[in-house]
């Protein structure tokens, strides 16, 4: 099952540009500040993101300024690891950014997700086996993806079981991961 959920493709196909438009920095063209920061997040998160992390060096300070403020969403945000993970592979699929659905489905298992939960994500959000917070959240980011705002039943689900910190988290874990995707495409990152 773990190669048939690498390899599922979602309608349309995994959007790309067709090329590697950004090529990642290599070890000579970073400094040495980089070179470390670059080993230390592959290395102390377990999460093999070289690829991505040396192509946003090209951008150093940005990188800088993103780190922390994606790490507030994942891993240390206020939803549960799991609500956390059902989004980000939710936004991989409606988005079709193969590099953020590889990367979550890997993490999303380390997080506790079984494959039956990663491809049920590829379903619509109401189906079966979703509690009613999960299939609101999953609602909230194809709200999101289609027209860029989460509808107001959608809200109302969401704002009766969370608090107004975890909609605010919640909401910009979508935006963040949709902005993510965008990114990663358009600068043509290659998957780990």
């Amino acid at each position: 099952m773990q190669d048939r959920l690498l390899n599922m493709l979602p309608e349309g196909g995994w959007r790309k540009t067709g090329d590697t438009r950004l090529a990642p920095l290599t070890d000579g063209e970073m400094n040495w500040f980089q070179r470390r920061l670059t080993r230390y997040l592959v290395q102390r998160h377990q999460v093999p993101a070289h690829n991505l992390f040396a192509t946003f060096l090209h951008a150093p300070r940005i990188f800088l300024a993103w780190l922390p403020f994606a790490s507030q969403l994942m891993p240390y945000g206020s939803l549960t690891r799991r609500q956390t993970e059902l989004v980000i592979l939710r936004v991989a699929w409606r988005s079709r950014c193969r590099y953020e659905w590889v990367q979550h489905v890997q993490i999303g298992r380390a997080a506790g997700l079984s494959d039956e939960d990663i491809l049920r994500v590829t379903d619509t959000p109401g189906g079966m086996g979703w509690t009613s917070l999960e299939a609101a959240l999953l609602q909230a980011v194809d709200d999101v993806v289609d027209t860029g705002i989460v509808g107001s039943a959608t809200w109302t689900s969401l704002a009766s079981a969370l608090s107004k910190r975890k909609l605010t988290e919640a909401v910009m874990l979508i935006g963040h991961y949709c902005m993510l995707a965008s990114v990663i495409d358009s600068l043509g990152v290659e998957v780990e």
